[in-house]
């Protein structure tokens, strides 16, 4: 079981860069992950992985 089972994680800035990558690791840790994604495209990249892994984009 890994810390963030669970849990659910909020991430802010979460299109691209440092923020993705952290959205994208607790969702494939097992944390709920809801991110705030700024932009059509980064919805369909990165919300889509977040998606994949069990978490939700807003």
């Amino acid at each position: 079981m890994n810390r963030v089972d669970g849990k659910i994680a909020l991430v802010t800035r979460g299109s691209r860069g440092i923020g993705a990558a952290v959205a994208l690791r607790l969702a494939d840790e097992g944390a709920a992950t809801v991110a705030h994604l700024a932009s059509p495209e980064a919805a369909y990249l990165t919300g889509a992985s977040i998606c994949v892994d069990g978490g939700f984009t807003a």
